[in-house]
C-alpha cells in the first residue's frame, strides 16, 4: 500500500511513530494502512491513516485529549466507535461469530457514564438507563441477538461471566 512515511507527523494530539499491520477488512478484503501514534497523554493508539489524514481521529479517544465533552450522549458515543472502529458489520459477533450489527459496549470502564436513553419500540416512546462508555475501545461487535442478551444479563446484576 503506498502513501508518504507520516513517521513523526502530528495529527492534532497524535504523532505517528511508526506503521503497525494493515486493517483488512474481512467482507471485501480491502487493506488499509494503519500507523501506531502516540497522544499527548501518553497513550498509544493504532489509526488507520485515513482517518489521520482526514482529521477524523486526532487523539487517543480517552478523556479530554479527545477535544469531545467529557460525557458524550449514548448516541455521540456509539458515532465515535463507528468513526473509530468502523462499522460493526466488518467484524464478527465476538459471542456466536456470525457476522456483527452493532457495536455493544462490554462494561467496566473506569469512564463508564450511566443515564437515560430515549427510544422508540413497536410505536411506544421509552427511556432506558443505560451504561455507556466514551472509549471506542470499550466496545465489542456482535449481533443483535447477543447484544441484547448481554444487555439483559448486565441489567439483571450480572454479565454472564464465571465469577
Amino acid at each position: 500500500m503506498s502513501g508518504r512515511d507520516l513517521t513523526g507527523e502530528r495529527f492534532g494530539s497524535l504523532t505517528a511513530q511508526r506503521r503497525a499491520d494493515d486493517y483488512v477488512s474481512p467482507s471485501t478484503g480491502r487493506r488499509q494502512q494503519r500507523w501506531v501514534c502516540v497522544c499527548d497523554c501518553g497513550r498509544t493508539r493504532v489509526v488507520r491513516r485515513s482517518n489521520l489524514v482526514s482529521g477524523g481521529s486526532t487523539s487517543c479517544g480517552i478523556g479530554a485529549c479527545r477535544g469531545y465533552p467529557d460525557k458524550p450522549t449514548y448516541k455521540a458515543a456509539h458515532k465515535r466507535v463507528q468513526r473509530a472502529r468502523g462499522k460493526a458489520s466488518d467484524y464478527r459477533c465476538v459471542d456466536c461469530g456470525e457476522p456483527a450489527e452493532e457495536w455493544s459496549y462490554r462494561g467496566g470502564s473506569p469512564d463508564e457514564i450511566r443515564g437515560p436513553v430515549p427510544g422508540r419500540s413497536d410505536g411506544y416512546d421509552y427511556v432506558s438507563i443505560c451504561a455507556w462508555s466514551p472509549n471506542p475501545d470499550d466496545y465489542d461487535p456482535r449481533c443483535v441477538q447477543d447484544h441484547r442478551a448481554r444487555d439483559r444479563r448486565v441489567a439483571g446484576g450480572h454479565d454472564g461471566r464465571a465469577a
